[in-house]
């Protein structure tokens, strides 16, 4: 074995040696008187050079193609982890996608019940309730102060439009808002339940109690979302629309569904505000004293069948006109329809 390697090695020596030896002997070939014998050791030793050059362009070729494989090969290794991010992400979005639909499949959302949907009540004209919009829109964007507002008032004093001006004017603001709006007329948005969503098709969360619920759907959700502080909004008002137009509403938990709300109302760091309408009923002012009775639960409240009755009247013509104005010869209307509505906004 030793000897078979020695001459191997001996073998591969010679080669490198072997080269310029031969090329010294075709050196003193030239120094012969013979033409023919000089002619031959020319062209040998052109063919010795042209053999060394020629191997150092494939040398230097086969350098270049290690080299632009290696560059190919991270570009390849490049686009292939891009596309598997690409394909990660379109998985994501898919599962996303089917969530969500197992999710309104599962808990039966009131959509109809947002601000924003095509069934939700008008905004206030253009001009009107200026002041009172005011008011509460600068209460949902200050630092501290109470975290419930309670607007209130009797029927036809403009509560609907008021509290979709506000979510509007919110939104606008970039202010995230959170809205359930009740109507008695609609059986998927008239009970404490409905605002928390509650779950026909999953008896385990469907039979718990109004604050389980909440937590569950609402409460829980959001502070998880709060744990990714990068990713959750600043401030943030929860619209709550018709109280009073809640099938037994203190019966059936609405007093639980609003205690429940209190820790997520009451987070430091976050700036949560709870905004409620509903008609000023001993009911409603029972459940709300006893809710948000301490200093830390505190509540600002808006009476809107107390507000002066000559800012009301200009409201109310100035609604009228807005109605009247594409309706020829309407004056006599317009004074009938002012003189109807008695300082509310409805007609007798």
């Amino acid at each position: 074995m030793r000897d078979g390697s020695h001459q191997a090695l001996k073998k591969s020596v010679g080669r490198f040696v072997g080269v310029p030896t031969e090329v010294k002997r075709l050196a003193q070939s030239l120094q012969t008187d013979d033409p023919g014998k000089r002619e031959t050791a020319k062209r040998k030793i052109g063919r010795y050079f042209q053999a060394y050059s020629t191997a150092g362009r494939v040398a230097a070729m086969k350098q270049r193609i290690s080299d632009e494989a290696t560059v190919f090969g991270l570009a390849a290794h490049v686009r292939t982890e891009q596309r598997v991010l690409e394909m990660l992400q379109l998985c994501r979005e898919m599962a996303d996608d089917i969530l969500e639909k197992r999710l309104d499949e599962i808990l039966k959302p009131a959509h109809a019940a947002a601000h924003y949907a095509a069934t939700a009540p008008r905004a206030c004209t253009v001009g009107i309730r200026v002041g009172i919009l005011s008011t509460i829109h600068a209460w949902a964007e200050s630092d501290g102060g109470p975290i419930v507002y309670w607007l209130t008032g009797l029927a036809g004093t403009g509560k609907t439009t008021i509290a979709r001006s506000i979510c509007d004017l919110l939104m606008a603001a970039d202010v995230k808002v959170l809205s359930f709006f009740i109507s008695r007329n609609a059986a998927e948005r008239n009970t404490p339940g409905a605002i928390s969503t509650a779950v026909k098709q999953q008896p385990p969360i469907s039979f718990l109690p109004i604050a389980d619920q909440t937590k569950a759907l609402l409460v829980d959700p959001l502070t998880a979302m709060w744990s990714f502080p990068e990713a959750a909004p600043k401030r943030m008002v929860i619209v709550i629309y018709a109280l009073d137009e809640c099938e037994d509403f203190a019966r059936l938990g609405g007093h639980d569904l609003l205690a429940t709300l209190i820790p997520v109302l009451s987070r430091p760091e976050r700036d949560v505000k709870l905004f409620l309408t509903s008609r000023y009923e001993q009911d409603m002012r029972s459940t709300l004293d006893r809710v948000f009775c301490t200093a830390e639960n505190e509540r600002e409240t808006f009476l809107l069948h107390e507000v002066d009755e000559e800012s009301v009247s200009a409201d109310i013509r100035t609604f009228i006109n807005s109605g009247f104005r594409n309706i020829r010869n309407s004056g006599l209307n317009q004074v009938a329809g002012f003189e109807q509505c008695s300082g509310r906004y409805v007609y007798r």
